[in-house]
């Protein structure tokens, strides 16, 4: 490629993930530290992010929800892969408990930092300000219509 009279190397596209998938899918177990720095590294990052909105001191009960979550991923892989398919729970009876767990490690570890931080009550006194703000913009434009 050339411009200007230089000559610029062409660029090259940088193909990370066949090789990330190659990498992982050569290691039977290499997922595992993989899911769970994922969990992790959520973790962490909810418990900023209620911090930076709330300013609420954290109290690592968020960063501990996503561990767990993280932690019976690995588990149901591990268990996945050593029963190679011969022992398999209904569909219905696997999202019940799926949804089950969250929900209950949600009221449990998830919502309790939410509500500390007043979060619901924000939203809600936003919604009524915007609410407020959209009145206000349709009211102008009713006037500005009938003055024409």
């Amino acid at each position: 490629m050339e411009s200007d009279g230089h000559q610029y190397p062409a660029p090259r596209r940088i193909r990370t993930r066949p090789r990330l998938l190659r990498a992982l899918h050569g290691r039977k177990w290499a997922p595992l530290p993989a899911v769970m720095g994922s969990f992790v590294v959520s973790g962490l990052m909810h418990e900023l992010i209620y911090y930076y909105q709330g300013r609420v001191k954290p109290t690592w009960e968020v960063t501990w929800f996503f561990v767990l979550q993280g932690l019976c991923m690995t588990v149901e892989i591990i268990l996945k892969k050593a029963l190679k398919g011969r022992l398999r729970l209904p569909r219905m009876v696997s999202v019940v408990l799926t949804v089950g767990f969250v929900i209950v490690t949600c009221f449990w570890l998830f919502f309790p930092q939410f509500l500390r931080s007043k979060a619901d009550v924000r939203m809600l006194q936003e919604y009524v300000a915007f609410g407020t703000c959209l009145k206000n913009v349709a009211r102008t434009f009713q006037k500005s219509l009938s003055t024409i």
